[in-house]
């Protein structure tokens, strides 16, 4: 898949405010405990991914993330998606 940005949030309440904003939204597909869903963001191609709290869970969701992203070279002369940590951390 060819994505701009991977969003990687732990929980429901985080990915609200991206789905807000996007322009499309797909319907989610689950990956192990992850749920993903392709957004369109500032006419951008975005995989928002909602991982589950915890350590272990955000790490096996940007794992398959980033396998699951075509590198590209385009304009920007990367090799892959940039990669986004969103939300909270703790109390």
């Amino acid at each position: 898949m060819n994505v701009d940005a991977v969003i990687i949030v732990a929980m429901d309440d985080e990915a609200a405010p991206f789905l807000a904003r996007a322009s499309a939204v797909s319907e989610p597909w689950q990956v192990g405990h992850a749920v993903y869903r392709r957004v369109t963001l500032a006419g951008h191609p975005v995989l928002l991914v909602r991982s589950g709290i915890g350590l272990v869970n955000a790490a096996g969701a940007a794992t398959s993330a980033i396998l699951a992203t075509e590198p590209d070279a385009g304009a920007t002369g990367a090799v892959g998606p940039i990669v986004i940590s969103a939300g909270t951390a703790g109390e």
